[in-house]
């Protein structure tokens, strides 16, 4: 006995199989950028983290600086946001940028966030004046 497949119209209006493997293609492609996007994401953490940790080891060890939280993933969520604060409504600021600043000043992590502090902040380490 064979299934019925549904009327004519049915068929025509169902996606074809090839329309369905292209878009199910499309989403692993999507899922695999997203997923590589992820682990770099995951490794740029470890490395804000690793720098921040080797400047302040009791706070690390410890998990607390100035009384804030400050696990991995705590300072990995402050990248994120200093990345976004220091970057453009459309664009954050680069990974390499952020770490090159934590470099230079790990202590940045848990500067007060309001863009304008950060931006000063971000000018008086490459430099220049802002004007």
């Amino acid at each position: 006995a064979l299934a019925r497949r549904g009327s004519p119209a049915e068929l025509r209006a169902a996606p074809s199989r090839i329309a369905v493997r292209a878009v199910l293609k499309e989403r692993s492609k999507d899922d695999m950028v997203r997923g590589e996007q992820e682990e770099e994401d995951v490794q740029e953490e470890g490395v804000a983290y690793a720098l921040w940790a080797e400047q302040y080891p009791a706070a690390a060890r410890d998990g607390l600086f100035h009384g804030r939280p400050a696990s991995r993933g705590d300072v990995g969520s402050r990248l994120r946001r200093l990345r976004a604060a220091l970057g453009s409504e459309r664009q954050p600021l680069s990974a390499k940028a952020a770490l090159r600043l934590i470099e230079a000043e790990p202590a940045v992590l848990f500067a007060p966030t309001p863009r304008a502090n950060l931006w000063q902040l971000a000018l008086e380490f490459t430099g220049k004046t802002g004007r």
